[in-house]
């Protein structure tokens, strides 16, 4: 995959460090306990949440792993980074998707509104880099090019 569109790479950096961020703090989550996302206006979140949490922050966990490994494998122009970053970008798409439902299924949203904001503001150009991922692989599969290449 060449990486000649500079916006394209920027949004390629930039999910690797917002899926970094979320590796290390997903990692103390379970490591360190940390009360994450923060609770609903009750306070505490009821029993049957916190499984729920537990299970999407595991999968959290391995996604942004492969996430890192998808920016690095583009920047370093590996053959196996498109399809990876395809398959990341749309599971952190369908992960943000179960958040947004579990949160405001339990009303987070009620009484935290301003960080359930800051979450989707920093997460706006993962939504950009994937449709203009999946705009590439359309045209890769279109115009397929001789050497199999996807040109950005």
């Amino acid at each position: 995959m060449r990486t000649e569109n500079r916006a394209y790479r920027f949004l390629v950096i930039w999910y690797g460090l917002y899926q970094l961020g979320h590796l290390i703090f997903n990692a103390g989550y379970f490591l360190f306990d940390l009360e994450f996302p923060p609770p609903p206006e009750s306070g505490t979140w009821e029993g049957q949440v916190v499984p729920f949490l537990h299970a999407l922050g595991a999968g959290d966990l391995i996604l942004a792993f492969l996430s890192v490994v998808f920016a690095a494998g583009f920047l370093l122009r590996k053959p196996w980074a498109p399809w990876l970053g395809l398959v990341t970008l749309s599971a952190s798409l369908f992960s943000v998707a179960v958040f947004t439902w579990g949160t405001a299924a339990n009303g987070t949203w009620n009484s935290q509104v301003g960080e359930q904001l800051f979450l989707y503001i920093i997460y706006l150009p993962v939504i950009v880099l994937l449709f203009w991922t999946c705009a590439l692989f359309h045209r890769a599969c279109v115009k397929p090019k001789i050497n199999g290449d996807i040109s950005i």
